[in-house]
C-alpha cells in the first residue's frame, strides 16, 4: 500500500509535471524529442506500477476475504479505487 500511495501522491504527479514542463521546453526549442519520449516512458512506467500495486492490493484483499469467509460481493465496495488517468495537456 505504501508504494501505491507513493506513486499516486508523489511519483506520478511529479512525472506528469516534468513531462508538461518538457513539452513547453520542446515547443520553445530547449528540449529534444528524445527528452519528451524518455519522460513519457517514465510516466507510463509509473502509471503501470501504480495499476499493478492497486491490483495486488485488491487481490490481497480478496484473498483475505476468501480466507475469512466473507462475501466477495460485499468486498467489492472497498475503499481501494483504481488510479485516475493522468492527462497531459500540450
Amino acid at each position: 500500500r505504501r508504494r501505491r500511495d507513493a506513486l499516486a501522491d508523489d511519483l506520478v504527479p511529479r512525472a506528469t509535471a516534468a513531462l508538461k514542463t518538457a513539452i513547453g521546453s520542446y515547443s520553445a526549442g530547449r528540449a529534444s524529442f528524445q527528452d519528451l519520449i524518455s519522460l513519457e516512458q517514465r510516466l507510463l512506467q509509473l502509471q503501470l506500477e501504480q495499476a499493478e500495486a492497486t491490483a495486488a492490493q485488491v487481490r490481497a484483499r480478496a484473498d483475505l476475504d476468501w480466507l475469512l469467509g466473507r462475501s466477495l460481493v460485499a468486498a467489492s465496495t472497498t475503499e481501494i479505487a483504481p488510479p485516475a488517468p493522468t492527462e497531459v495537456s500540450k
